[in-house]
């Protein structure tokens, strides 16, 4: 798990190295809480956002907050889990 400081930098170099795949993992959960428009600014630079299934159960972050942000980077850029 990466702080929101260093989910940018691993993206941003990812992508200058030329790698093809990237995770970012648990977009909602509280220590990251990224916005929409990070979400889909990661995606632009090649991620694939996880939400993950957990985060909503315990109500770490409201469902619709998740659904919206799948909607917003699009799901072909989405990874869903159950973390368990």
């Amino acid at each position: 798990h990466l702080g929101r400081p260093e989910i940018f930098a691993l993206v941003r170099t990812a992508k200058e190295m030329g790698l093809k795949k990237v995770v970012v993992t648990h977009a909602e959960f509280p220590s990251q809480s990224l916005t929409g428009d990070e979400q889909r600014a990661l995606a632009d630079a090649g991620a694939v956002i996880e939400h993950c299934f957990t985060t909503t159960y315990t109500a770490k972050a409201p469902w619709e907050l998740a659904f919206d942000n799948i909607r917003k980077t699009g799901v072909s850029r989405t990874l869903v889990s159950t973390d368990l």
